[in-house]
């Protein structure tokens, strides 16, 4: 998966995608209302371009 520039498109509606800030740091975040979320505290960010993300979180195993 290569890195979408946000100014080309967006991705969907609050789905978590990976981010590079134009501060140049790496994090999950996702687009929602007009704006950019870190996905993990909720703070508003300024994306320089994201892609989707490598991998998907399933939850823990119950060892089964």
């Amino acid at each position: 998966m290569s890195w979408i520039p946000y100014s080309e498109r967006f991705p969907k509606f609050n789905e978590d995608v990976e981010v590079i800030t134009k501060d140049g740091e790496r994090s999950i975040g996702h687009y929602a209302g007009g704006c950019w979320y870190d996905s993990i505290n909720g703070d508003y960010i300024r994306v320089k371009t994201w892609k989707e993300s490598s991998e998907h979180y399933e939850g823990e195993s119950d060892g089964e």
